[in-house]
């Protein structure tokens, strides 16, 4: 069955369509999925790559998005998908660019949380901080991890304090 033939999925068309209309706050958050993403390939995609290849999965018909499912959440799972395959390889290695001097070195900041979380094994703090990337409440990303408090809580201070040794934060609460 085609997404344009599943009464359960948008159409090709639909997409197409959603993607122009798209307001600049998704934009950014996809923006932000593909950079956590990205550095968990470790070099094998830039995040535009990564983004164009959801984009494209998507209109090719190779993935359908469901209408139980925002735009954001379907491309930030096709992006999941395929940084978590191409994870797999050995790929060579990327350093993000500079962050734009308009975005107060946010992306810059998220890649190195994401580098050090990566090298720690801490599949948990790259779970809640791309839940942050999507635009997520904290009780929604609990939710969708199906974190107890206390444990949301200690992946939080864990968070803030990689923040503050690599000087990403400034000890700012993020809860």
């Amino acid at each position: 069955m085609t997404p344009d033939d599943d009464p359960c999925a948008f159409s090709v068309l639909d997409f197409k369509r959603a993607l122009e209309a798209a307001s600049d706050a998704d934009l950014a958050r996809l923006e932000k999925i593909a950079w956590i993403l990205a550095a968990k390939t470790k070099g094998a995609m830039t995040p535009t790559d990564l983004l164009n290849k959801a984009v494209l999965r998507t209109l090719d018909g190779k993935r359908t998005w469901r209408r139980s499912v925002s735009l954001v959440q379907h491309l930030g799972g096709v992006m999941r998908s395929i940084a978590f395959h191409d994870k797999a390889k050995d790929p060579p290695e990327w350093a993000p660019p500079e962050a734009d001097p308009d975005n107060e070195d946010a992306p810059g900041a998220v890649a190195l949380l994401v580098q050090h979380f990566e090298e720690k094994n801490d599949d948990d703090a790259l779970l809640v901080l791309e839940g942050y990337a999507e635009g997520k409440e904290a009780d929604e990303i609990r939710d969708d991890l199906d974190l107890e408090q206390t444990r949301y809580e200690t992946i939080m201070k864990s968070i803030r304090r990689a923040g503050e040794r690599l000087g990403v934060s400034k000890g700012r609460k993020t809860r």
